[in-house]
């Protein structure tokens, strides 16, 4: 294999950026291949050629066997390549025998041997030596996307970590389906699906790499018989973030989520002393039977909630007003008194499938945990990756402003954008919410719920 060549395309793409990665492998790789990240470890080169081995070999399964919709390969042919099933040949070859099946049957239903070799003359070779069905196997849920602790301490870029609790525990699990929405200078990249994770009730797990300062993650909350109980969105802090999403013990009666977040520099699962701590509550509203529907305000002030239900040991009473970071409540981004989808009709694939139909849901376990946000993304980019960028919080389709202080409604100006359907309503641009008009000016129409454009 001519690891030189790779090794200078890593380092100039490094140092120059992406324009100078695919001008110096384009004539050896083909434009429309994906660009896939390279995984941290002992040395950059070995690892950089095997991640990239590896994602080649579970690509060309997932062809072979009807495309991600109707396969998905064992969980150690998405995580870390170091820990992926693969020889590594005499002539520098990687050869890798694995597993797959449906995505969320639990069990195996074909094995797959695929040998991948880089050539400088021919770029990648990638050859399927067999692909056949098996006896079914159940798959052991405690195969994880995990990465080492090396990899955590060495990790410069943004992290968080996660857990979901209950004043009185009337659920043993929730299902968390984890999104990521990459900041990109002005603007938000397309809500990129993560996974979805079944939760048990006060377990933690942290989520490393692939992560920015700045960018947002959402949480979508499910019980596990598909009910869609909340949402939460938060904002990746300078320092390791931690994130707790509190429910009550009548999560399916109210659709109520607390979030409480800030900094745990050393990582104990503990908000640390002295530092700003963000507390605040969403609702959901308009559930039906179909997911798209849902709508979700960020409130203003626990008034009219019962806080007594979302009192949790190591966490403060909630206050009468909630507390945000500035950029959720002020600017183009803001979310403080904004209703609007949760669903919105923008949103990949498997953003908005019923957990479980159409990617795995990843088991919990007991211990420690660690998952590595950039390689969930690449394995899930074909049905995960949302194409719409978001230039204003409407972008995600507003319903109507949300406010929980009635006291306050009607002293309060109000906001272009605010119905469908109902004709220009003559607003100020300037003071409208996104900028430039009423939904029924321009080329908004009407019965286009969710903010979709008509063409």
């Amino acid at each position: 294999m001519n690891y030189i060549r790779l090794l200078i395309v890593t380092i100039v793409s490094t140092l120059m950026g992406s324009a100078a990665l695919n001008l110096l492998v384009a004539p050896a790789v083909a434009s429309s291949e994906p660009q896939l990240v390279s995984q941290a470890g002992d040395g950059l080169l070995p690892n950089f050629v095997l991640n990239r081995a590896k994602n080649y070999a579970r690509q060309r399964a997932e062809s072979e066997n009807g495309g991600l919709s109707v396969y998905t390969a064992e969980p150690s042919m998405h995580g870390p390549s170091s820990a992926s099933p693969y020889l590594m040949n005499d002539d520098g070859s990687f050869t890798f025998t694995f597993r797959g099946g449906r995505p969320g049957a639990g069990v195996y239903t074909v094995e797959s041997q695929v040998t991948v070799d880089y050539e400088e003359v021919s770029g990648w070779n990638i050859v399927t030596n067999y692909n056949r069905s098996i006896t079914a196997t159940s798959v052991a849920y405690i195969e994880e996307f995990q990465v080492s602790e090396t990899v955590v301490q060495n990790n410069e870029q943004g992290s968080f970590s996660l857990a979901i609790l209950q004043s009185r525990e009337t659920l043993s699990d929730v299902v968390a389906r984890i999104s990521l929405k990459p900041q990109a200078g002005d603007r938000f990249e397309g809500e990129r699906f993560v996974g979805d994770f079944r939760y048990p009730i006060g377990q933690r797990v942290q989520f490393v790499q692939g992560l920015t300062p700045g960018d947002r993650a959402v949480v979508r909350l499910f019980n596990t018989a598909g009910d869609f109980l909340g949402y939460s969105e938060f904002e990746i802090l300078d320092e390791h973030t931690l994130i707790n999403l509190v429910l009550s013990d009548d999560p399916v009666g109210d659709r109520l989520v607390r979030t409480v977040t800030g900094i745990d520099i050393d990582r104990n699962g503990r908000l640390d002393d002295a530092t700003q701590v963000y507390d605040y509550f969403t609702r959901i509203t308009n559930i039906t039977s179909r997911y798209e529907t849902a709508r979700v305000s960020f409130l203003e002030s626990t008034r009219q909630i019962d806080v007594s239900n979302f009192v949790v040991s190591g966490l403060s009473r909630p206050a009468s007003n909630c507390v945000y970071p500035e950029a959720l409540r002020r600017g183009r981004f803001a979310l403080v008194d904004y209703t609007f989808s949760a669903f919105n009709s923008n949103l990949a694939p498997a953003l908005v499938s019923i957990p479980g139909n159409l990617t795995r849901i990843t088991q919990i376990s007991s211990s420690t945990t660690i998952y590595e946000v950039s390689s969930l993304i690449s394995t899930y980019r074909e049905i995960g990756v949302s194409s719409n960028v978001t230039e204003t919080t409407c972008d995600l389709g507003c319903v109507g402003e949300d406010d929980d202080n009635d006291e306050n409604r009607e002293n309060r100006r109000r906001n272009c954008n605010q119905g469908l359907g109902n004709g220009s309503e003559g607003c100020d641009p300037g003071n409208s919410r996104p900028h430039g008009g009423s939904n029924d000016e321009g080329n908004w129409g009407p019965g286009n719920p969710g903010g979709r454009r008509t063409r």
